[in-house]
């Protein structure tokens, strides 16, 4: 019978069993988180695959605009290029320099790729070079418009005869429709430049009027001569608020400017206190295991998924958009209930709240002044990217089209959301919008994506590393176009290297609450009171 192992030490005492060999792993003064390694395991193949799906469904909707609606009102169109092309044609009429005139006429053209919109642009061109430049701009259009009717020219005779495939006669293609009827506004445009509104009938006026809003009622003081006589006031009205515009946007360059240059002093300080090792880090890592905290994503970007389920069936069931706009925006505020998974799981609030840095870290004044300072040092990394993006975009512009040829249409960029809700939503879609940027994102973003996923992350790798996984995430769920993520991405990154520094989220939140209610603000200023 082999030996038994001696159970005692030397003074006969019974010594304790020995320690599992996972705890030994424990670094120490580190803990682990609760959860298990299983559980981690499915949690992030979770994570991975709905944030697939999402980003997934949202690259394909960029590109997937619903076909016009014949019976549409005002005619079809970019909702940015308008909003500019206003807003640049009130600078210019502000100035006497035809040099300016000119510049801002070019940059308008070089943006309108609708049908629709280089009419729009003629009644820019009729503003600030002149009559002749905008008959000549009706008349490219007409032209365009005239080849994109066009049958496509082929050798196979059966490409000619209709498919099985294709609308049955009897219901005209809704895109064609709307082509047509912008087709024959161009006509009424190009009367009205040779030959002026008075041999317009007023259904024509009417309808120019109401099809192209502000451009229509500005295109009826104008004439082959000149404007209108007796039109002076209303025109002057539609072109009010030029110098308005002038004065804001100088404001709000200069106010960049100077955050701009304080951001960079202040970067650069913290860049050489990292470096010096003089740059006290709060935030304690776990020790590596557990999974409650990256369960959290993964029901977090479930229940996100879920929302846009459920927002696509309010559209089905026959909902009118901005209805089911606004109570897709209301029930975002449901998701709030996700930060209550922890507690679920039965971690103690108490925990939980130290976890993912829900506390007041050195108190609250100091933690709010660190993410005001923090913000102002991510402001010229922030404005770096958006430069870089800008870049990237327009070298991908020039591959299309020396790739297309020049007779391709340009690609029409997708119109982006946050103008279209400020632009024509109601005041309750208005203020839902706002609450959920100054306040749901810095809240929920932050809690999920920098306490909860950035802590996981930290366990294993490090702070870096781990700013750079949560950023990914983070910027992949905005529903921009991939080319576009840069600046989310650079966010991200800035508001984890926070958290390493603070520990607490006060400061994250803080800075993420400027940036949104800064950008909002100039946002709807511009939009809402200047482009009206």
């Amino acid at each position: 019978m082999p030996d038994q192992p001696d159970m005692t030490d030397q003074t006969g005492q019974p010594t304790p069993p020995p320690a599992d060999p996972a705890d030994t792993l424990v670094p120490p003064g580190r803990t682990r988180d609760p959860g298990s390694r299983p559980a981690a395991l499915l949690a992030i193949t979770a994570l991975v695959a709905l944030f697939a799906a999402v980003f997934t469904i949202q690259q394909l909707s960029l590109g997937a605009e619903p076909p016009p609606d014949p019976e549409q009102i005002e005619a079809p169109g970019d909702l940015q290029f308008a909003i500019a092309a206003r807003l640049l044609t009130r600078i210019a009429a502000a100035s006497d320099e035809d040099q300016i005139r000119k510049m801002i006429a070019a940059e308008v053209q070089e943006t309108a790729f609708e049908p629709a919109d280089k009419l729009r642009l003629a009644v820019v061109n009729a503003e600030l070079l002149g009559p002749d430049a905008a008959l000549e701009q009706v008349n490219n259009a007409i032209d365009d418009i005239d080849k994109q009717r066009a049958p496509p020219e082929t050798d196979d005779p059966a490409a000619e005869s209709p498919s099985s495939d294709e609308p049955d006669a009897d219901e005209p293609d809704p895109a064609a429709v709307s082509l047509a009827q912008v087709r024959a506004d161009a006509e009424v445009l190009r009367t009205l430049y040779a030959e002026g509104p008075g041999q317009l009938t007023d259904a024509e006026r009417d309808a120019l009027a109401t099809r192209y809003g502000w451009f229509g009622r500005l295109a009826l003081t104008q004439s082959p001569d000149g404007s209108v006589p007796g039109t002076e006031s209303e025109r002057d009205q539609l072109l009010a608020g030029g110098f308005a515009a002038i004065y804001l946007l100088l404001g709000v360059g200069l106010l960049m400017l100077m955050v701009f240059i304080t951001g960079c002093v202040l970067l650069a300080i913290a860049i050489v206190k990292a470096a010096s090792g003089t740059l006290q880090r709060g935030f304690d890592p776990p020790a590596p295991g557990g999974s409650v905290y990256v369960e959290l994503p993964a029901i977090f970007v479930g229940a996100f998924l879920l929302l846009q389920a459920l927002s696509i069936l309010i559209v089905a069931l026959g909902v009118p958009p901005e209805s089911a706009e606004t109570a897709g925006l209301a029930l975002q505020w449901s998701m709030v209930l996700v930060l209550l998974y922890p507690v679920l799981r039965g971690v103690p609030f108490s925990r939980v709240r130290k976890d993912l840095g829900l506390t007041t870290g050195a108190g609250v004044i100091k933690e709010v002044g660190a993410g005001i300072l923090a913000y102002l040092a991510t402001f010229p990394l922030l404005v770096s990217a958006a430069i870089a993006t800008f870049v990237l975009i327009a070298i991908k512009t020039a591959i299309q089209q020396q790739l297309a040829g020049p007779d391709a249409q340009p690609e029409v960029p997708a119109n982006n959301p946050l103008f279209e809700i400020i632009t024509g939503s109601s005041p309750l879609t208005l203020a839902l919008l706002v609450t959920l940027a100054v306040f749901w994102a810095p809240l929920m973003e932050e809690t999920v994506f920098r306490g909860g996923l950035f802590r996981h992350m930290r366990s294993r790798v490090a702070w870096p590393i781990a700013a750079v996984g949560t950023a990914l995430v983070f910027a992949g769920l905005h529903g921009y176009a991939a080319i576009q993520l840069l600046p989310i991405l650079t966010l991200g990154f800035c508001f984890a290297a926070m958290r390493e520094w603070r520990g607490s989220l006060i400061a994250p939140m803080t800075a993420h609450f400027i940036h949104n209610a800064s950008v909002l603000a100039i946002v709807i200023i511009l939009v809402r009171v200047l482009a009206a």
